[in-house]
């Protein structure tokens, strides 16, 4: 599946991406994080102020949202695929366009327990261990542009 990337600056497709976000970490992640973390996590998204400061970028296929991934500066503070559509590429894909649109070299993340595996396979790395805020559980991870050896 070939996905169009988009960097969203306003509007509608803004509040699509973040009810995707809400959708999916419903469906995902609140079980791990319980009543507390999930009306914390929730909170943020209805935060009109916390989240216009997001660099916000949308996956669409067939012009179908499919995933959105979002920044503060080279952290990712949210990063989700549609309902039913882990593990098919799209945010391998949809991080991949997002490293070259920002030409970023090096993201952190708060990886929830849900997406540990997922930060693992595109590249990051931990760089503490768990931690809880507000209810939310979250391992700190790093991603830097792989170095590529040259060979005289």
């Amino acid at each position: 599946m070939t996905l169009q990337v988009e960097h969203l600056t306003a509007g509608a497709a803004r509040h699509q991406a973040l009810l995707l976000a809400r959708r999916s970490f419903d469906a995902y992640i609140a079980a791990d994080y319980g009543p507390v973390g999930t009306a914390t996590f929730h909170a943020f998204l209805g935060d009109e102020s916390a989240t216009a400061q997001l660099q916000m970028y949308d996956a669409f296929a067939g012009g179908q949202l499919m995933g959105m991934l979002a920044l503060r500066g080279a952290h990712i503070a949210l990063f989700f695929t549609a309902v039913g559509r882990c593990q098919s590429g799209i945010g391998r894909q949809l991080f991949g366009a997002v490293c070259r649109q920002t030409g970023l070299r090096r993201f952190t993340v708060h990886a929830s327990p849900c997406g540990l595996a997922v930060y693992r396979r595109l590249g990051f790395v931990a760089t503490g261990s768990e931690q809880c805020t507000d209810g939310m559980r979250y391992t700190p991870m790093c991603w830097s542009v792989p170095v590529r050896s040259h060979s005289s």
